[in-house]
């Protein structure tokens, strides 16, 4: 059988680059995506360090900078951490 030919990383018939918003949506339905969705997380320290090292202003940029697709909803509405 053959099978179509993909470019160096490229998937077949899709724009180079998804947002984090189309990813996971794509990820949701079984679509294909341009790359698997990714999730970082850490421990507070773990951000601080992060932080401190790169230079980077919150952790919003920590997970920019880690390539994270998916966001908890309790850190940005401020709840309190996972699942309290």
């Amino acid at each position: 059988m053959d099978y179509p030919r993909r470019s160096r990383g490229k998937s077949l018939n899709m724009k180079t680059t998804m947002s984090s918003r189309e990813r996971i949506l794509a990820t949701i339905v079984g679509k294909p995506t341009d790359r698997i969705a990714s999730d970082f997380r850490a421990e507070p320290e773990v951000y601080e360090k992060l932080r401190k090292h790169l230079k980077l202003a919150d952790d919003e940029a920590v997970r920019i900078w880690a390539k994270s697709d998916f966001r908890d909803l309790a850190s940005i509405c401020n709840t309190g951490g996972y699942g309290g």
